[in-house]
Parts: C-alpha cells; sequence; structure tokens
C-alpha cells in the first residue's frame, strides 16, 4: 500500500492530468462503459486527505474532463449515429433515447450518476438535436456535481477513518490503563488477603 501512494505522489501533476483522462474516459461516448471512472476518482479524494493533492485542483480537473467527454459525444451523436452497427450499440442509443425522453434537459444530470447509461445520454442528446445551450448547461452542472460528490466521497472517507484510528488508538490506551489497574487492584487485594490471614 505504501509504495502504491509513494508511485501515485511520484506522479506529481501527472496525477492530475489522469484524473481528468479518467472522467473524460467515463464520459466518453460508449467508451465509458469500459472506464471505471467511479471506482477510480474517489480514491484520488482520499490522497487529497492524506495531502498528496489539492482537492480544489482535483475537482477542477475531473469536471472539465467530464465536461470534454460530454461536448465530444455530443456532437459525435450531432453528426449521425450511422456507424452504430452493433446491435448491442443500437439497444443502449435506444435506452439513452428513452431517457432523454422521459426526463429532458434533466437526463443529462440524472445520467451521469447511473452508470450504464452516463455514457450514452450526450451522444444520444445529440442524436436527438438537443438545444445545444439547455445541453452545455446541464452539462456544466451536472460535471461540477459529479466531481465534488465522488472526490469528496473519498476525502469524507479519509477524515472518517482517521477518527477511527484516534478513537480506536484511545480506546486501546483506555483498555491498557483498565488492565493496568484492575491488575494493581487484584495484587493489592491478594495481598490484603494475604496479610490477613
Amino acid at each position: 500500500m505504501n509504495n502504491f501512494i509513494s508511485n501515485i505522489e511520484n506522479l506529481g501533476v501527472f496525477a492530475y492530468v489522469l484524473t481528468s483522462i479518467v472522467a473524460f474516459g467515463e464520459a466518453f461516448a460508449f467508451v465509458g462503459l469500459l472506464v471505471p471512472g467511479s471506482m477510480i476518482i474517489p480514491p484520488m479524494g482520499f490522497l487529497a486527505f492524506k495531502g498528496y493533492f489539492d482537492i480544489r485542483i482535483l475537482i477542477a480537473v475531473a469536471a472539465v474532463g467530464a465536461i470534454a467527454g460530454d461536448v465530444v459525444s455530443f456532437y459525435l451523436g450531432r453528426k449521425g449515429k450511422k456507424f452504430m452497427t452493433h446491435p448491442k450499440l443500437q439497444e443502449l442509443l435506444i435506452k439513452g433515447e428513452d431517457f432523454i425522453m422521459r426526463h429532458g434537459g434533466k437526463s443529462v444530470l440524472c445520467a451521469r450518476f447511473i452508470g450504464p447509461i452516463r455514457p450514452i445520454v450526450p451522444f444520444a442528446a445529440g442524436v436527438l438535436k438537443m438545444n445545444t445551450k439547455k445541453f452545455f448547461s446541464w452539462s456544466i452542472f451536472s460535471a461540477i456535481c459529479w466531481s465534488i460528490f465522488y472526490l469528496m466521497a473519498g476525502y469524507l472517507f479519509g477524515h472518517a477513518w482517521q477518527k477511527i484510528e484516534d478513537m480506536t488508538s484511545k480506546i486501546f490506551f483506555l483498555g491498557f490503563l483498565i488492565i493496568i489497574l484492575g491488575s494493581l487492584l487484584y495484587f493489592r487485594r491478594r495481598q490484603y488477603l494475604k496479610n490477613r490471614l
């Protein structure tokens, strides 16, 4: 574990770039199905709590990456779905379009937090010719919410973990004192009983 943290720390500025790339990949049309950003981003928040990275910069670069992924996907969708020849991709696209038809612009926000349709909705929004301004507004808002939520989850976990460690050490110390005091009382009582006999 120490080696892993040391390797991440040695990445320096590239760790921020990597965070942005992961966020981009997760939002990018269909590729996001293979990129487990929600598994990678929170640990970066944990490392920020440990002091290896700046949480504010992480939030900013993750949001920028997610927005960029949305924008590229949206404009690919605007080009049409002619390259969507695989039946599975067509099926996913239909789900994305249905989701947008049901929820409108806020589908971009909702989908950001729903794994299977996260990378599909921006592309589907482009295919359905969603109003560009509306799409951008929801994309920016959702990306900021998403990056704050996942990075702060890791950051707060680090805070909670430290509290648990602190509490555990206090409990251990208290238990140690109780054992020492209990042992002293036991031997004093034995000595007292011995002297009475």
